[in-house]
C-alpha cells in the first residue's frame, strides 16, 4: 500500500502537466483556430462594396464598366485562375503549434500560410471551382493576401477542352454598343503568370467562434478606365472579328493599342482590397 501511495504521489504532477498543456503532441490548442471562407469578387467601386453574408447570395450579376472614353461595357462573365493563396499569419502564431489541413502549407520563415490550388474563381459571384471549403487557420489579425494568378492547364482537369479560358489566366466577356449594334459581343483574354497582393491596413480579425467570411473585392470600374477602346476602334489599331465580336488579347491590337491587354491586366491586379465579407459570425 505504501508503494502505491508513493507511485500516485509521483505521477500526480505529471498528470497535471499534461492536462494543462493539452497533451505532449497534437496540433496545439484548437481554440486558437478560426474558420474561414475566402472569395474573390468584382464590385462596382470599393466604396460601394456591401457586406454579404455569403458569396453564394449573388447568383447572376452583370456589371457595367466604362473605358477612358466613357463607352460602356456590360460584363456578364469574369473568371480567373488562382493557383495559390497566401495569407500572412499573425505575429504570435507559430506553424508547429497547429495541425493544418493537407491543402495548407505553413512557413514560419516567410510568416505565411499557403492554400494550394488551383481554383477557377467566378469573379462575379465570388465562388471557386473546385469549391474552397471552410478552412482552419490561426485566429488573429490579418492585413494582406497574396495570390498567384496563373495560366490554366489541361493537366489540372478543371476545364473542358472547349473552354476559352483553357491556356489563359483570365477572361472577361459581355456586350457593348458600337457602330449601330447595341448588343455587340466582346471578349478580353489575358494570359500571364504573376503574383498580386491585396492589403487592408485596418487589419482583418479572424475570430475563434463562427465562420469568418474573407474577401478580396476587385473594383471592376477601374479595369478599363485606363484604355480608350473607342479610340482604338476608330483608328483601326483595334478591329472587330468578321463576326463583329471585339477580341482583346496578346494577338490583337497594333500601334498605340498594342499593349492594351497589359494595361487591363495591371488595372485588375491593382484594383483589389482585402476585406471581411460577412455581417455576423455563424
Amino acid at each position: 500500500m505504501r508503494k502505491l501511495i508513493t507511485l500516485l504521489f509521483l505521477l500526480t504532477p505529471l498528470a497535471f502537466y499534461f492536462s494543462s498543456c493539452g497533451g505532449a503532441t497534437g496540433g496545439g490548442n484548437p481554440k486558437l483556430f478560426g474558420r474561414i471562407t475566402i472569395a474573390f469578387k468584382a464590385v462596382a467601386g470599393l466604396s460601394a462594396a456591401k457586406r454579404h453574408a455569403h458569396p453564394l447570395a449573388d447568383t447572376a450579376r452583370i456589371l457595367q464598366v466604362s473605358d477612358q472614353s466613357g463607352m460602356v461595357f456590360s460584363l456578364s462573365e469574369a473568371r480567373a485562375q488562382i493557383r495559390r493563396i497566401d495569407l500572412q499569419i499573425p505575429d504570435s502564431a507559430r506553424c508547429l503549434e497547429f495541425s493544418f489541413d493537407s491543402s495548407i502549407d505553413c512557413d514560419d520563415v516567410n510568416r505565411e500560410i499557403s492554400i494550394q490550388g488551383p481554383f477557377i474563381y467566378n469573379l462575379l459571384t465570388g465562388t471557386a471551382s473546385p469549391p474552397l471549403d471552410t478552412l482552419l487557420i490561426p485566429a488573429g489579425r490579418y492585413t494582406r493576401v497574396d495570390v498567384r494568378l496563373d495560366e490554366t492547364r489541361v493537366e489540372d482537369s478543371l476545364l473542358s477542352s472547349s473552354d476559352p479560358l483553357l491556356g489563359n489566366t483570365l477572361i472577361l466577356r459581355g456586350h457593348f454598343s458600337y457602330a449601330g449594334d447595341s448588343a455587340r459581343l466582346f471578349t478580353i483574354m489575358l494570359k500571364f503568370s504573376e503574383d498580386a497582393r491585396f492589403q487592408n491596413p485596418a487589419e482583418i480579425l479572424v475570430e475563434e467562434n463562427g465562420i469568418n467570411h474573407l474577401s478580396v473585392h476587385l473594383d471592376a470600374t477601374q479595369w478599363l478606365s485606363g484604355v480608350d477602346i473607342l479610340a482604338c476602334l476608330k483608328s483601326g489599331d483595334l478591329d472587330t472579328l468578321p463576326s463583329g465580336e471585339l477580341l482583346i488579347d496578346e494577338n490583337h491590337g497594333t500601334g498605340g493599342c498594342s499593349e492594351i491587354e497589359n494595361t487591363v491586366k495591371e488595372a485588375i491586379k491593382n484594383s483589389g482590397r482585402f476585406e471581411e465579407d460577412m455581417e455576423t459570425n455563424e
